[in-house]
């Protein structure tokens, strides 16, 4: 079952990491069960076979014979009649549902396909939900198990995602489906799945615990894994689903390559299309480029790419995004998809209460020329878009001062001086207290190499950044600090 990010959709696959599961996981800090063996049924006498452990779902236990019934396949299930006696009782799995999850809907449209002992996932929505959270599930098989569903949603808000659970080793073949029941109650849902025959994935770990937003790539070992397909970096902190696309499979290993990666913490999944996914789900840890930390929670984003950035190495790129939830100020981390890709911090200010404003970052020296995409990552989102940049070849504009540094809001001419200035042919005053921007294009006239003059009409008072932008190059790095005053 392939699962792909799409804007700001729902599509993330889940893991049972942060949540008390039956999963194993690759970081000492995520708790894990692990399947066990049921005990033996008791001897086949008159009174029947007694219940296997409830440890875990399983199916029933063999049919006992004169000396004793043989074991249920993986706790849970009841021993089966002796001879002459009849059947022993069924006991469910020990299961306790965390977290809100108000509305839930399942998407049973396509059941997926999974074998015994993997995960089956699917997609889910909430009205509102945690995002992660568990729900308690009971078969209608002839012989019902119980499982424990974990799911985990894109952005903080977690109203949308993938929920997992695992399949017993003793459940029947065929189409079947688990009655959802989730902290508040009841759920109006079920989650549909077609057990079929076959052996499940399983890794064993992964070639490394931490990476960097540029790392290329990411092996993982184990058995069978010649079928896998997909490979996943899911959230466990409400972040955004990484797709890993596969380009090497054996039997014991899979070699997959990053599209792009975002800062945060993820559990690694690997799956298949006909058996589901891997139980054990390493753990991993995504850290941005040296220096970038994303500040202000951000609940939406999107950058706007209707014209794609013009920016030189060395230059700021300067474009534009909407954010209805955010702070006046905030950064954000990104990524360059270019084949030397390049980290970057970029910084965010609001014009006004509609949620738009300015974003930009510095393109460094050494960045490749052509178009790229640099994906977005903030505090509680990614930008749905990403930021496009085309890097051209060429010397950015540089300012060393700006006179006066003080205007009001009828004496508003600014002199620029610097070096390359000759093809600037705007300026924007940024706000830095979240209001509006002021704006004014240069006269070429009074323009040189190393000086330009420029008025700016109907400015509020406020406090700004100078900035200085050419079309081919993109924006000057350094953005002197201006003082607008009301008129005495």
């Amino acid at each position: 079952m392939a699962i792909r990010a799409r804007g700001m959709g729902l599509f993330v696959l889940l893991t049972g990491c942060a949540v008390t599961m039956a999963v194993g996981c690759g970081s000492s800090s995520k708790k894990s069960i692990n399947p066990t063996q049921g005990d033996a049924g008791a001897a086949g006498a008159n009174e029947g076979g007694a219940a296997g452990s409830s440890e875990e779902p399983s199916a029933a236990g063999q049919a006992g014979s004169d000396e004793a019934g043989a074991g249920g396949v993986a706790g849970g299930a009841a021993g089966s009649a002796g001879e002459g006696g009849s059947a022993g009782t069924t006991e469910p799995l020990a299961c306790a549902p965390q977290g809100d999850a108000n509305a839930l809907a399942i998407d049973n449209e396509v059941p997926p396909s999974v074998c015994r002992g993997a995960a089956a996932f699917t997609i889910y929505s909430t009205d509102d939900a945690d995002y992660s959270f568990a729900c308690c599930g009971v078969s209608n098989t002839e012989t019902p198990y119980s499982a424990q569903l974990t799911a985990f949603g894109e952005g903080t808000l977690g109203n949308g995602g993938l929920i997992q659970f695992v399949v017993p080793a003793g459940a029947p073949f065929g189409t079947q489906e688990l009655a959802v029941t989730c902290e508040a109650g009841p759920a109006d849902t079920v989650f549909r799945v077609d057990v079929k025959e076959g052996t499940a994935p399983v890794v064993t770990s992964i070639d490394t615990s931490t990476i960097a937003i540029s790392t290329p790539g990411l092996t993982l070992t184990g058995k069978n894994l010649a079928d896998v397909s997909d490979v996943y970096l899911v959230p466990t902190d409400g972040g955004r689903l990484q797709s890993c696309d596969v380009d090497m499979t054996t039997a014991s290993s899979v070699h997959c390559l990053f599209e792009a990666l975002y800062p945060g913490e993820y559990n690694v999944v690997a799956a298949t299309e006909a058996c589901g996914a891997a139980v054990n789900q390493p753990h991993v840890v995504v850290t941005g480029v040296a220096a970038c930390e994303a500040t202000g929670t951000v609940q939406y984003a999107q950058i706007q790419n209707e014209t794609t950035v013009q920016a030189c190495p060395g230059a700021i790129a300067f474009g534009y995004y909407y954010a209805p939830q955010a702070p006046t100020h905030f950064t954000c981390c990104g990524k360059s998809n270019a084949e030397t890709a390049f980290g970057a911090t970029l910084t965010a200010s609001s014009i006004g209460a509609n949620g738009n404003g300015y974003i930009q970052f510095e393109v460094p020296s050494g960045a490749d020329l052509g178009t790229q995409l640099v994906t977005v990552s903030c505090l509680g989102t990614v930008a749905e878009n990403g930021f496009y940049v085309e890097v051209n070849d060429g010397a950015p504009p540089a300012v060393t001062a700006v006179e006066p540094t003080t205007l009001t809001t009828s004496a508003s001419g600014l002199t620029i001086t610097g070096s390359n200035l000759a093809n600037v042919d705007s300026i924007v005053l940024l706000p830095t207290n979240g209001g509006p921007e002021g704006r004014c294009y240069v006269d070429n006239s009074t323009k040189t190499e190393t000086s330009l003059e420029c008025n700016f009409d109907g400015l509020s008072a406020g406090e700004y950044d100078v900035v200085v932008l050419e079309p081919n190059c993109g924006a000057s790095v350094n953005q002197p600090h201006i003082t607008v005053t009301p008129d005495p």
